[in-house]
């Protein structure tokens, strides 16, 4: 029923924007029939859309049987203002519909589609409204209200929008990768004060390669790949055989791996 009500809404909103008589002053009485009233519920309990203006509007619709002149005059006006959304989405679903109806696109319409199919992965609101100001530029151009400069101009100032939060979200990204760095530099006792950032790098991975090229040349790990071992399949099993060592006691009861530990430093002073 939506995509029923959908397509008769466009066709008559198309078929009135090309109408010469469209161009007369005042704006036309918005009209509402059962139909759409029906697809605006349906619409409202499918997306769960619970603010209080909706569903106040819902329960107007539904006392009202679906039929807009047993609408009381304050009801008529919070129908109305509830159910604008609800047709600017229409618009859109409809111009996508009839988009994907041709393979070859304008700049224009080229973004719309771009912008649609992003929406449907999204569902983020600041991309609907871009979209909805879109359809209505768009049948505004086909009806010669404005001209094609008016939709370029209109994109750029989206592409400079667009970057712009590009632009933010880098550098967000930068400062919190930054901060993590630092961080990470930090619980290893080395000294950023005077490096640069390509310094703080360096010396954050050679510490780590020199560990991790000690372990390699351990007997223990040379064993892991002389028995058929990968090397990643090595590095995984490393530190699980390391912790099994500590169940190994001597005759005092005393860890083995703790004896040694404990000679190797009176060994180093």
């Amino acid at each position: 029923m939506l995509q029923r009500i959908m397509k008769l809404f466009v066709n008559g909103f198309l078929v009135k924007m090309q109408n010469s008589e469209s161009k007369k002053r005042g704006r036309p009485a918005l009209l509402l029939n059962q139909l759409e009233l029906k697809a605006y519920v349906d619409y409202v309990r499918k997306y769960k859309i619970w603010d209080q203006v909706t569903q106040n509007a819902v329960r107007e619709i539904q006392a009202s049987q679906f039929e807009m002149q047993n609408l009381s005059p304050t009801a008529l006006v919070i129908v109305k203002q509830a159910i604008k959304p609800f047709r600017e989405l229409q618009k859109v679903e409809l111009l996508y519909q009839q988009l994907c109806k041709t393979t070859s696109h304008d700049f224009f319409q080229k973004k719309f589609v771009e912008l649609y199919q992003q929406y449907q992965s999204t569902r983020e609101d600041q991309t609907l409204n871009i979209l909805k100001t879109m359809a209505t530029q768009y049948l505004r151009f086909k009806d010669n209200k404005v001209d094609e400069n008016s939709l370029k101009l209109y994109l750029n100032q989206l592409e400079k929008k667009e970057n712009k939060a590009k632009r933010n979200a880098d550098n967000k990204k930068k400062f919190e990768l930054g901060g993590a760095l630092l961080a990470l530099l930090k619980t290893k006792n080395i000294d950023v004060t005077k490096l640069t950032a390509a310094q703080m790098i360096r010396a954050l991975f050679s510490q780590d390669m020199h560990f991790n090229l000690a372990n390699c040349n351990t007997i223990i790990f040379q064993e892991m790949l002389n028995v058929g071992l990968s090397e990643t399949q090595a590095k995984t099993l490393f530190p699980l055989v390391l912790d099994q060592l500590t169940d190994y006691r001597d005759e005092d009861g005393l860890p083995i791996y703790l004896k040694q530990i404990i000679k190797t430093m009176a060994e180093n002073g």
